[in-house]
């Protein structure tokens, strides 16, 4: 019988007859996750498997960063070891391949899928991801590009759906801002429709209301009211409201929107409307009996504004989907097409969404590519099993099963997660795919493992995080119902490691005023701000040498929290939300105006900025005017890049300065490192630096730093603190859905079952299948908050505070109502919060667990005397010389006029130069191009354009149409090849617009062709033999790339210019040059 083999299991030597199981632990916060995942991926290097064919993934770099340093650290120790021979061989074995370790992200995976086979799923070009910049910025190139293209072609057709679409769209809502509200829907959008592409799923009421009959007209079901009803049986304020009541339901079929009276009258308040037709007590201002007839009539009309207005929204919702079909056409064409990626299109290119057709041709694509992954790993390791979403499944999902059904039993699965830390439900992770693992893989060599005692809390933590969520399911449930099936908390413990430790928990009320000091106005006091920082005043943790954090929910609080601390403490604050680094000091910020000043001379805003700033005495001593410093800073940067432009005025600005402060110092250095970034895409456009510089985020690195940390639960996650305070527990109930304008119904593993625009909620109370999937949506949306509650609290290892505050509206369904219902039976005890009134209603352990952790004196360190040596750039100039790069579309020997680069129709002749290459590079070869034109329509070329009329000419030329006939299969041709070639005289970079090779047969090319496309118009003899002399420089850097590139001899490369206006090819001998 074969032996069972886990990583539970002691090390042993490697045996051919152990089954490898596969594991599920479910790993409760400050268990050892981490630590599990290291003695597994130890577990299987020291049974002989190679370490490249493990895939180990995460959801962050940092924390894959973490458990690529754990193994390595752990292999150390146990090589300092007796007998550790076999671990230091193993850590030289990791180090030395550590370039083909699949040690990462599961993004960076699903990158490597895609790189795969990038044609097969629809890309061209190079592959790769955008930053947030890029995608903004391709975004309204998108729209940009579809609004053009709308307006410009003969067919009116596409521009009269959108202008309905948008009609539709904004039916009883309209927007004064159409072009905002379009960029906001594609936003908003587009992923959603993606994810969810058929039209009947977007407001399909035969989807969302399978068996719902025909309702009653809205008009009809009026007049049959107005008729029974006899408004003189009523007081005149009810006769009033009831005439009001008439007209706005009359009126709603155009406006589309309910009126304050039909709202009135739709409360619950007025009657219970199941009874209407029973006849009953109708609550207006005197209660006034409806008969069974006038009740039934009432109904109807009740019924029929249900229906009218779900009418509007199922054809806005229809709409949008119209829209974001027409943007994503755009989109995929000009964006993802290209190879231009966000994280969000690798799943769905990889489950088949997007770009590789269907059916057959798709599952051969699919096949390809997992095939090339299973063969490649055969162990993986996932963290954060909770945070996976069901396209990421998708994907995953086959790979592993291959893997656990092994049938020689020598391959494996290990997942390690926890559902109470799922806190990503709003980026579509979904818990019921941990609970479908469990249940389906239960018994297919499977071990499930809880792990419930910590190594990070002392045991007060330890007893609230209990007494909050032990046994709390029923009460949960009757607060918010529906969330029974997602929590489940077993009891926590503490290991040996931490069971000694003594610490403080608390639940802190805190009333009256808050303390109000000279200049707290702009940084944020009030009694729970006031409750931090006497608190951490108290404990004084800095020089105590304990790390703490306050943990907040919003970014915003973050970044005012830190404000504040930073203000009243006068120590190091350290905030990880993102913050645009270089607009928040007047350094950076004064460099900026340089650069606005160079590309907008006429800016007296920026000139007078420069004017208040230290550089103003400089620039005055000078005598250097706004359009003098524009043209030099404007010069500077077009030869020099904006680094070295920067830099020297970054110094000269330290120079006019008496002092700069560390911070200004940070900020300047994170300037220039933001400016050499910019300089590497080749780019001189100073708005399009501006406009990144300016929303450049950043989050500061608080690893190793002496300070108090103020970050979300999200950040915090994954992290311990020795102190932790949880300021922000009020505001709205756990269960409030404010996300999003849709309904997104979802199938319990998450796929979209319909989507709609959300109504009011008034309309989702009078529809059974609309009130339904709210509750849905308010069950996971309060499963989410109680998971973020138990993420922040179990960050502590000593200490945990959570504070609350009187708040003349709050709701009891929130964080902190929670823990008051479960911490506060006790008598409330007075609470020394300095001048603060406050009261604790919970606590264990000793308040001053503190005063036995001194305070550890300032160390004094002695200062190094400054030796000036030589400067780091010119050591590295030394060694390492500049290659100068070159670009053969530079080359050209003769150069534009000033008249001809500034004219207008220069623009439309480079896009008509664009647009004809374009078309030529999506034919390879005729024979296998299939209906050339057909194909140009599908991308969205207008035949009738002279770009479109010139391409087919070229192609239908009998000179020129042979470079594109294959003839027989010994030929190739590269289209739109990229390349970069170092020689003795730089760096040239180019693109190859067409080169036909002639092969040998065998893999080897014997001669080559260059093509190079020309849309120049020539008038005569004299201006193309010009023409062809001025292009000669750029043909010989090509045909010594071409060379290189097919290794050829020199002889063996010809050059054809092709001029396309006038359809005239013309080789040019480079040969003899």
């Amino acid at each position: 019988m074969a032996k069972r083999a886990s990583s539970k299991s002691p090390a042993a030597a490697p045996s051919t007859s152990e089954v490898m199981m596969n594991e599920l632990i479910r790993a409760s916060a400050g268990t050892g996750k981490t630590y599990a995942l290291v003695q597994r991926y130890l577990w299987l290097l020291e049974r002989g498997v190679e370490p490249e064919r493990i895939a180990a993934m995460t959801f962050t770099r940092k924390a894959a960063g973490e458990f690529f340093e754990r193994i390595l650290q752990e292999l150390a120790t146990r090589g300092t070891k007796e007998n550790g021979e076999a671990a230091i061989a193993l850590l030289r074995k990791m180090v030395r391949r550590m370039d083909r370790l699949r040690l990462g992200t599961i993004d960076a995976f699903f990158m490597a899928m895609t790189q795969c086979l990038p044609f097969e799923l629809g890309l061209t070009g190079q592959t790769g991801l955008m930053g947030e910049e890029d995608f903004v910025q391709a975004r309204d190139e998108v729209l940009d590009s579809l609004m053009l293209s709308i307006t410009r072609i003969d067919d009116r057709s596409m521009l009269d759906e959108l202008r309905e679409a948008w009609k539709d769209a904004s039916h009883g809502h309209e927007q004064n801002r159409p072009a905002e509200a379009l960029s906001s829907w594609c936003n908003r959008l587009h992923q959603l429709y993606i994810e969810c592409s058929d039209a009947e799923r977007w407001g399909g009421e035969s989807v969302i209301w399978p068996d719902k009959k025909a309702g009653l007209e809205l008009i009809p079901a009026l007049n049959r009211l107005q008729s029974l009803l006899v408004l003189g049986t009523f007081d005149k304020r009810a006769q009033a409201k009831w005439e009001d009541f008439f007209l706005e339901v009359a009126t709603l079929p155009v406006t589309g929107k309910l009126g304050g009276t039909v709202q009135y009258m739709m409360d619950s308040k007025r009657g219970v409307h199941a009874d209407l037709r029973r006849g009953t007590d109708w609550m207006m201002w005197r209660k006034r009996m409806l008969t069974p007839d006038e009740g039934s009539a009432l109904a109807d009309v009740l019924d029929a504004i249900v229906v009218a207005v779900l009418k509007t929204h199922i054809r806005r919702s229809r709409a949008q989907c119209r829209i974001m079909q027409m943007y994503e056409g755009s989109y995929h064409r000009l964006v993802r097409g290209r190879g231009r990626l966000v994280f969000g299109d690798l799943a769905w290119l990889l489950s088949g969404r997007l770009g590789a057709g269907s059916g057959d041709t798709w599952e051969s694509v699919r096949t390809a590519v997992e095939y090339r992954m299973d063969a490649r790993y055969d162990h993986w390791l996932l963290d954060e099993f909770q945070d996976t979403s069901e396209r990421q499944w998708e994907v995953l999902s086959p790979l592993l099963e291959e893997a656990r059904q092994d049938v020689a039993e020598e391959r494996s699965v290990f997942l390690v997660g926890d559902l109470k830390q799922s806190i990503y439900l709003w980026r579509q992770a979904e818990p019921e795919i941990f609970h479908h693992v469990e249940h389906t893989w239960a018994g297919n060599r499977l071990e499930i493992t809880p792990l419930n005692q910590s190594y990070r809390s002392c045991p007060q933590v330890i007893e609230m995080v209990n007494t909050v969520f032990l046994e709390a399911e029923p009460v949960l449930e009757a607060m918010f119902p529906g969330i029974g099936h997602l929590w489940a908390y077993e009891e926590h413990r503490c290991s040996t490691k931490v069971a000694e430790l003594s610490g403080h928990a608390a639940l802190i009320h805190v009333g009256g005023e808050g303390e109000e000091k000279e200049g707290d106005a702009d940084t944020g006091s009030d009694p729970l701000t006031d409750a931090v920082v006497t608190l951490i005043r108290e404990i004084n943790p800095l020089d105590r040498g304990l790390s703490c954090a306050v943990l907040v929910r919003k970014n915003d609080t973050a970044r005012l929290m830190s404000d504040t601390l930073r203000a009243r403490l006068g120590v190091e604050v350290i905030c990880e939300s993102e913050e645009t680094v270089l607009v928040d000091n007047p350094a950076t910020l004064a460099l900026l105006s340089l650069v606005q000043l160079s590309v907008h001379p006429s800016d007296t805003l920026a000139w007078q900025h420069l004017s208040m700033t230290p550089l103003a005495a400089q620039l005055e001593k000078e005598e250097i005017s706004p359009a003098l410093l524009s043209a030099r800073v404007r010069r500077e940067i077009s030869v020099s890049g904006f680094l070295p432009v920067l830099r020297d005025w970054a110094q000269q600005l330290r120079d006019c300065m008496t002092a700069t402060d560390a911070f200004t110092e940070r900020r300047l250095t994170q300037l220039l490192d933001f400016a050499a970034a910019f300089d590497e895409t080749g780019s001189r456009d100073a708005d399009d630096f501006l406009r990144r510089a300016r929303a450049h985020a950043l989050r500061e690195d608080a690893v190793g730093a002496r300070a108090i940390q103020v970050l979300t639960v999200h950040k915090s996650k994954g992290l311990q603190f020795d102190v932790v305070i949880l300021p922000e527990l009020q505001g709205e109930a756990l269960d409030t859905v404010t996300r999003n304008r849709l309904f997104v119904s979802r199938s319990p593993r998450g796929g979209v079952q319909w989507i709609l625009d959300k109504p009011d909620k008034i309309i989702i109370d009078a529809d059974a299948t609309l009130k339904a999937e709210l509750q849905r949506e308010q069950a996971r949306r309060a499963f989410e908050g109680i998971c973020r509650l138990y993420v922040s609290m179990t960050r502590a290892k000593l200490a945990l505070y959570a504070i609350t505050a009187e708040r003349s509206r709050d709701s009891s369904r929130n964080e902190a109502g929670l823990l008051k219902q479960r911490l506060g039976a006790t008598e409330p005890t007075p609470y020394a919060m300095g001048a603060l009134e406050a009261d604790c209603l919970w606590e264990t352990g000793d308040r001053r667990w503190h005063h036995h952790i001194p305070e550890m004196p300032p160390v004094h360190l002695p200062e190094l005397a400054r030796t000036e040596g030589p400067k780091l750039g010119d050591l590295l100039r030394e060694v390492n010389a500049t290659v100068q790069r070159r670009a053969p579309s530079g080359e050209e020997s003769f150069q534009l006029t000033g008249k001809e680069f500034a004219s207008p129709a220069r623009e439309v002749k480079r896009l008509h130069g664009v647009q004809v290459h374009e078309m030529l590079s999506l034919v390879p070869w005729l024979e296998s191009a299939g209906d050339v034109r057909h194909r140009w329509q599908e991308r969205g070329y207008d035949l009738d354009s002279a770009a479109a009329q010139q391409a087919w000419e070229v192609l239908q030329e009998p000179s020129i149409n042979a470079w594109f006939t294959r003839g027989n299969s010994k030929r190739e041709a590269w289209v739109e090849k990229r390349f970069d070639l170092v020689t003795g005289d730089g760096w040239i970079s180019g693109i190859l617009d067409r080169v036909v090779l002639e092969t040998d047969g065998s893999g080897g090319y014997t001669s080559a062709t260059i093509l190079d496309f020309k849309t120049d118009e020539v008038v005569d003899e004299a201006a193309l033999l010009e023409r062809v002399q001025g292009y000669v420089p750029q043909l010989k850097l090509y045909h010594e790339a071409v060379q290189r590139l097919a290794g050829l001899p020199a002889v063996s490369v010809k050059a054809v210019l092709i001029f396309t206006a006038s359809r005239r090819p013309w080789s040019v001998d480079l040969t003899a040059r």
